[in-house]
């Protein structure tokens, strides 16, 4: 059953990490680079995005998704994590934007490529160490979070940091398997980081880039 509760916690964490860049990146992008008069706004209003407790809007995601039908599904914890997923990408990946010099860009619109496509092929390239960094804070904070998966999860959807109350029992608490469901869920965690510490240090420390 552990195996099974893991596999969740993975399906989850991939889903929601690959979602939450479709938009954050071309969203990053428009904050850093636009010159709307809004922009300033909109920024700080997704920074209080991250100041939202899970467990105050937990109660209105139960019954969003009790009533479509989706309660104690993968789908679920995949859509409402975005609130903060989304948010978070954003913030980190508009600081890689706005040290990205312009004149890349407008260097290859002259030559025909259109701004979309100067995103993906021109920016995207370049900011990639900090596209990494920031997936490894949102992976992070996915596999981590213990309150939309204990209330809006019964059995099926079950993610590895729920299953930490499976050992306080009436009559005693299981200290040894507690530990040992613990260590499961930090491990992947260490491992994935370990994995991409380059990746990590190189976009910590990108300040600017160098044309």
């Amino acid at each position: 059953m552990i195996f099974s509760i893991a596999k969740n916690s993975l399906i989850i964490s991939v889903c929601v990490t690959f979602s939450s860049f479709l938009f954050a990146i071309p969203g990053a992008y428009g904050l850093s680079k636009t010159r709307a008069h809004y922009k300033g706004i909109l920024t700080y209003f997704i920074l209080l995005l991250q100041m939202v407790s899970p467990i105050a809007v937990v109660i209105v995601f139960f019954i969003i998704a009790q009533s479509l039908h989706i309660l104690d599904t993968l789908l679920s914890l995949i859509i409402f994590e975005q609130m903060w997923t989304i948010p978070l990408a954003i913030w980190f990946l508009r600081g890689y934007f706005i040290n990205f010099p312009t004149v890349l860009v407008e260097s290859a619109q002259i030559d025909g490529l259109s701004l979309l496509k100067c995103l993906y092929k021109i920016v995207i390239p370049i900011i990639a160490p900090g596209i990494m960094a920031t997936a490894i804070f949102v992976f992070i904070r996915v596999w981590n979070d213990f309150v939309l998966a204990f209330f809006l999860t019964i059995f099926k959807a079950r993610t590895l940091p729920t299953t930490i109350d499976f050992y306080l029992v009436y009559t005693q608490i299981e200290w040894g398997l507690m530990f040992a469901a613990a260590t499961l869920t930090t491990l992947p965690v260490v491992i994935f980081a370990v994995l991409n510490r380059k990746y990590f240090a190189r976009g910590g420390s990108m300040g600017a880039v160098k044309g």
